[in-house]
């Protein structure tokens, strides 16, 4: 909030120095026309002066040209009279009777006139073309300082959020083997501590094995050999799988359609079923109903998880799938994860020439689609 209110601060004092320079230059064009127009009166009186300096009082052959200026008479010759409108002629010379007439030329006033407009109106090109590029600089800046800011943010709780995954399942695993070792455990105890060892360290496994799957994704250094399979048969099995993992807890809805084939990677694809079932899960709450449905749309294999949680702001949307990405702070997030679940999820549908998205379930809840593409 800092950033775009210094930001907005910035980009209103260049407006506003944008709009004085504006003012500024159209009053010096405004100064500049007036000094033009004032200099052609200056002719004028030169032209006068001209006539006061070159003419005679006396008529002769060669002055058959009688000229009055005010109360003065005098004489010019054809060549003079020829020549005063040759060297002005910007000016309008011209004789009623005896009496001289010089006044500036409407097409020459037009002509300055226009031009100061022209003058006008490429500054205010210049300027604004100027300005323009400027606050395309401001906004590029802003948006790289930002995202710089937001990338900072994600990976201090990714790095906040890894910690607490990692040593909540180490600590548990240190303390079964401290108890092990300090007091005597009966065989069925053995058993028993010895289950929630390999619990704790395949939490640990998912962990790690996410975080590589994730990097390789990123950097596309994971081979990825699409085959095909009845995916409705593959997606059956894989939530019986899932659902012997949560002891048979998951409340769950299913609308497969038979016979759906695809072409799949099966790793990836089968890490993303599991994300989405589990964010679902943790999201909505451990007696919210889950959906999940294979259909046919657009020649293609769409895979859907849904639930009836509290669902997504709609501005959060877009920014789920960014990496490390999870609303809030990392130090008051209520559940565990470490911001890469729904990011795997688009990878992996990037993977597969398809495509993910997310929209509100009526009347309650979330639905995550994944587009894949069918052979």
């Amino acid at each position: 909030m800092k950033t775009r209110g210094f930001f907005l601060l910035l980009l209103l004092f260049t407006g506003a120095c944008f709009a004085w320079w504006v003012i500024q230059l159209e009053r010096l064009n405004r100064t500049n026309l007036e000094m033009q127009e004032e200099l052609l009166h200056l002719r004028v009186e030169q032209v006068q002066n001209q006539v006061l300096w070159q003419g005679i009082k006396d008529s002769s052959a060669e002055t058959p040209l009688r000229i009055q200026v005010g109360s003065l008479v005098f004489f010019l010759s054809e060549a003079q009279w020829k020549n005063l409108k040759n060297q002005y002629p910007q000016l309008e010379l011209s004789r009623d009777g005896d009496y001289l007439f010089i006044e500036p030329r409407t097409s020459h006033l037009a002509f300055i006139r226009e031009k100061a407009k022209a003058v006008r109106n490429r500054q205010i090109a210049e300027s604004s073309l100027f300005f323009s590029l400027l606050f395309i600089g401001f906004i590029w800046i802003y948006k790289g300082l930002v995202q710089a800011i937001d990338l900072s943010d994600q990976q201090t709780n990714f790095l906040v959020s890894i910690t607490h995954e990692l040593k909540t399942p180490i600590a548990s695993s240190r303390l079964l083997f401290e108890t092990m070792v300090r007091h005597p455990v009966e065989a069925e105890k053995v058993v028993e501590l010895s289950r929630a060892g390999i619990e704790s360290s395949k939490h640990q496994l998912d962990l790690v094995e996410s975080l590589l799957i994730a990097s390789r994704l990123e950097n596309r250094s994971l081979e990825f050999p699409l085959h095909r399979v009845d995916l409705s048969s593959w997606l059956h099995k894989e939530v019986e799988l899932l659902q012997r993992e949560y002891q048979h807890a998951l409340n769950l809805e299913l609308a497969i359609a038979p016979g759906i084939e695809g072409l799949i990677e099966d790793m990836s694809l089968r890490l993303s079923l599991a994300n989405l079932i589990s964010n679902a899960r943790k999201y909505a709450g451990k007696e919210s109903f889950l959906f999940v449905g294979l259909s046919k749309k657009d020649g293609n294999a769409l895979i859907q998880v849904g639930d009836t949680g509290p669902g997504i702001p709609d501005q959060e949307k877009k920014r789920i799938f960014k990496k490390f990405y999870r609303r809030g702070d990392a130090y008051t997030h209520v559940h565990r994860g470490t911001g890469l679940g729904l990011f795997i999820v688009a990878e992996t549908a990037k993977r597969h020439k398809g495509r993910v998205w997310v929209e509100d379930r009526k009347p309650q809840g979330i639905m995550f689609n994944l587009l894949i593409k069918s052979p």
